[in-house]
């Protein structure tokens, strides 16, 4: 209850509404030229579906991840026309299992450099049973500059909880040998808040992450989609996730050591060594998505491939495989800028002025106002920060907003392949 009356109020004041945000099978208009733009690369393919994981995946088929090669090179021509003047400053690859297809990432890699204006910031998820030195080596000699580990946990109970297939000891090897091979930036994901963890498993958790040295440490809480097996599991071994004010106790704990151990907070979940490059693939302000399931958001727009990994594949063949689309007012551009500055923390309202042609306080001044009396917000000359209470409810919202709105859009677009509309 707590939480959606958070989301309610944060959708208010970004765009000051409460209605329903409507996606329908329509078309995009491009801009002629497109700000600075990323790129993110959808790859849906594993070798084994981790329960508590939402994302748009299926189990490894050569013969089908070959067809999804082709695809993508015709989804990547397709967009050569729209995005020929386009600087495409970096490129992150999600999915899935990226390695079960790393030598067609490499020809891909290497056909958007010739094809694209790319730029050189290239970073790649990679699970800890495929870290060797021959993948590692293939991934640097493409390109690849930024590595996430996706470990989780160090811990046996809690990989077991999590389905995942290697121990606590192997996540520390892989994650040592890729900090061995000199990527500019090694970030790991950690999971936290999870089934029967109490305060020391997290902080065994990120004190190790933090003491091996890695550029980043992605802390996430655990969201039990329903769209996962891991509601089924929890009942099945009658578990619980610990309550708001356990998970406050994790997240206080986390900053606490990303202090001691002098990493700055970059956003609500992330933490970087001071001086590092952060490893990012969310926070883009423009971004074209490729592959089945990825999304986009460019000016005016945001909009989702179909899901369908077999529809993806046949739709490329003539046009985009764009399933829905959702028309944004100014206001709501100026909304979503805005979410996703304060998942960072902070922002400067300069860029919000060369964005929008509006002083920040002219679109949201009262809102802000009460943002600062409320102290969830403070300003400090051209910045906005998040207070550490403001953090946290952000923390929340973040949390509501991915099982209010990307659960049911995930949900709707793994049911049908090309929905007529969606109300969110």
């Amino acid at each position: 209850m707590l939480c959606n009356l958070f989301l309610s109020l944060t959708r208010f004041v970004l765009l000051g509404k409460t209605s329903d945000f409507l996606f329908t099978r329509s078309d995009v208009s491009f801009p002629s030229k497109f700000p600075k733009t990323g790129l993110y690369l959808h790859i849906p393919f594993c070798r084994q579906i981790c329960p508590f994981c939402p994302y748009n995946k299926t189990l490894f088929s050569k013969k089908l991840a070959l067809s999804y090669k082709s695809a993508l090179i015709k989804e990547i021509n397709l967009y050569k026309k729209i995005l020929s003047d386009t600087f495409l400053h970096s490129l992150y690859i999600g999915g899935g299992t990226l390695t079960t297809m790393v030598d067609s990432l490499m020809d891909i890699i290497d056909y958007l450099k010739k094809n694209l204006n790319l730029g050189d910031e290239i970073g790649i998820e990679i699970h800890p049973n495929d870290v060797n030195s021959r993948t590692l080596e293939k991934l640097k000699g493409g390109g690849v500059n930024m590595i996430s580990l996706g470990v989780q946990s160090f811990n046996d109970k809690y990989l077991r909880i999590l389905g995942r297939n290697y121990d606590g000891e192997t996540a520390e090897k892989s994650l040592k040998q890729v900090l061995a091979s000199n990527f500019e930036a090694v970030d790991v994901d950690i999971l936290f808040s999870l089934p029967s963890q109490n305060v020391s498993d997290v902080v065994a958790d990120i004190s190790k992450a933090f003491s091996l040295g890695v550029d980043q440490v992605s802390c996430y809480p655990l969201i039990v989609f329903s769209c996962t097996q891991m509601p089924r599991i929890l009942g099945q071994k009658n578990m619980r996730v610990p309550n708001l004010f356990q998970e406050k106790k994790m997240l206080d704990k986390i900053i606490n050591l990303a202090e001691k151990f002098r990493y700055e907070r970059t956003s609500i979940w992330t933490f970087t060594k001071k001086g590092s490059p952060r490893y990012t693939s969310v926070t883009r302000e423009f971004f074209v998505g490729l592959g089945a399931g990825a999304a986009s958001y460019i000016p005016g727009y945001f909009y989702i491939n179909t899901f369908s990994i077999a529809e993806y594949i046949k739709a490329t063949k003539k046009k985009l495989p764009i399933a829905l689309v959702a028309k944004l007012t100014e206001k709501e551009q100026m909304g979503w800028w805005l979410f996703w500055r304060f998942y960072n923390t902070c922002f400067s309202k300069d860029r919000f002025r060369e964005l929008f042609h509006l002083d920040i306080h002219q679109a949201f001044g009262f809102i802000f106002r009460v943002l600062v009396l409320l102290r969830i917000v403070q300003e400090d000359q051209n910045m906005i920060r998040l207070t550490k209470l403001g953090a946290f409810l952000f923390h929340l919202v973040e949390q509501q907003y991915s099982l209010s709105y990307l659960n049911k859009t995930w949900s709707s677009l793994s049911k049908e392949p090309w929905p007529e509309k969606l109300e969110l």
